[in-house]
């Protein structure tokens, strides 16, 4: 995706080193020289010099070629004016920062609809440091990158109201926020899927917007956890040990697999395999058909920007026979399901 930036100060730099990491062709623009060289350190980005508010520097910056073009400039007016007439040559998004939330109100929110400035933004969110490269896991976004995709996403992200009925209309819901008890009297109740980088005072600002959330005591505000990771189809080998250290194995979520029992079934196949070794054995990989042996497989594949996976059938071969599409999840189930006990019985497990 084309991205186009105004402004080079914090949340423009942290912006572009983001977005940058995760594949984007980025183009940031400021009047400050300084700034620019600052952030085209930082990440890898074409840099223009100039005021984002004039049609001659967007024309510079290939506005018109971008697909989203987002205006984070210090000065409010700045972003609104940049966001609109980034639309003028051909950005098919614009986004603009504001300093004002009234401006978010339903009824103003469509006056800027009208002028061309698709989604205003006005939490601040808490910037990275310079030591951390930040790349988000897909299965887990921060809530506002998701919502910054668009304003349907997260109706179709944590928000889904997928196996809920209301009990008032007997439909689904459009969106709906799960609450999961924290303890036993159930006074206190996490929100599902709703990690963030947002400032405390943010999330006290987006959450109450939620319907019968506007006087929750808020005990504990959210987070990203940091998910450190290694390449794992250049750095280890089929056995999971490091290529430059034959001698050290690892095992679990820093693997690049995703999810509690992914990372307990990884290190209990790395624990097999090297009890084998040493009693002079070996113990092969579960066939890719099954869900450990589809994932340890991931973990082998070259790709040009390797993520950490949970198990699912897209990791899977596809079926060598005609399967209907409803009955897809079940077949590929019931032969991973066979190769599994086929597998466990060679090997002796």
């Amino acid at each position: 995706m084309k991205i186009v930036i105004a402004g080079a100060g914090d949340m423009g730099s942290h912006l572009a080193k983001m977005l940058s990491g995760n594949g984007h062709d980025i183009t940031v623009i400021d009047s400050d020289q300084k700034l620019l060289a600052d952030v085209g350190n930082l990440a890898d980005v074409i840099t223009v010099e100039g005021d984002s508010t004039t049609f001659a520097v967007l024309r510079r910056a290939s506005v018109r070629k971008c697909d989203l073009f987002i205006a984070v400039n210090h000065e409010e007016n700045d972003n609104v004016v940049a966001a609109m007439l980034a639309k003028k040559p051909g950005a098919r998004k614009s986004i603009a920062r504001i300093d004002n939330n009234e401006y978010l109100e339903p009824n103003n929110k469509e006056m800027f609809i009208e002028m061309g400035i698709d989604y205003l933004f006005y939490p601040e969110k808490v910037a990275a440091r310079d030591f951390e490269q930040e790349k988000h896991f897909e299965g887990c976004m921060p809530v506002e990158a998701l919502a910054a995709r668009g304003e349907r996403t997260l109706a179709f992200g944590p928000l889904k109201p997928v196996g809920f009925t209301d009990p008032r209309t007997g439909k689904r819901p459009f969106a709906i926020l799960q609450l999961r008890p924290e303890n036993g009297n159930k006074t206190m109740f996490n929100l599902v899927g709703c990690q963030t980088k947002l400032t405390y005072a943010a999330q006290a600002e987006c959450f109450r917007r939620v319907p019968g959330l506007e006087r929750a005591d808020f005990v504990r505000f959210g987070s990203m956890h940091r998910n450190t990771y290694v390449n794992a189809p250049l750095a280890l080998t089929e056995e999971l040990a490091l290529r430059t250290r034959p001698h050290i194995h690892l095992a679990g979520q820093i693997t690049g697999v995703e999810g509690y029992v992914e990372s307990i079934a990884c290190g209990l196949w790395v624990g097999l395999m090297l009890s084998a070794t040493l009693s002079g054995g070996s113990l092969s990989r579960p066939p890719a058909t099954t869900a450990l042996g589809a994932l340890l497989n991931h973990l082998a594949t070259p790709a040009k920007h390797f993520q950490p996976s949970n198990v699912h059938f897209g990791l899977m071969p596809e079926p060598d026979v005609r399967v209907k599409k409803k009955e897809r999840k079940q077949w590929y189930a019931d032969r991973a399901r066979a190769a599994f006990a086929a597998w466990l019985e060679a090997t002796g497990v």
